[in-house]
């Protein structure tokens, strides 16, 4: 049994299969590195909010420690000791 050879219409369509696979590659691998960017800045982002919800978990488990009342006034409200002396990165 003998093979036909393609003809040139076989040859176009083949060629034109081939292109459209490889800019359908590509486009989805731009959006595969978009997705993967997101994702690092959405974990990034999740970490830090971890980070302060165990602060503010901390604060109010401890609201009546002095040393986390005095933190919350310095921090917050500017406030100090009559002996300190406050510097700032300004």
């Amino acid at each position: 049994m003998k093979l036909k050879k393609a003809g040139l219409i076989t040859k176009i369509v083949v060629i034109i299969l081939v292109v459209y696979a490889a800019a359908r590659l590509i486009s989805v691998h731009a959006q595969l590195q978009e997705a993967t960017e997101i994702r690092d800045e959405l974990s990034e982002r999740a970490e830090e909010m971890e980070t302060t919800n165990a602060e503010m978990e901390y604060s109010l488990e401890n609201s009546q420690d002095d040393e986390v009342i005095a933190g919350i006034a310095r921090d917050k409200l500017g406030m100090a000791y009559p002996e300190e002396e406050i510097f700032s990165e300004d």
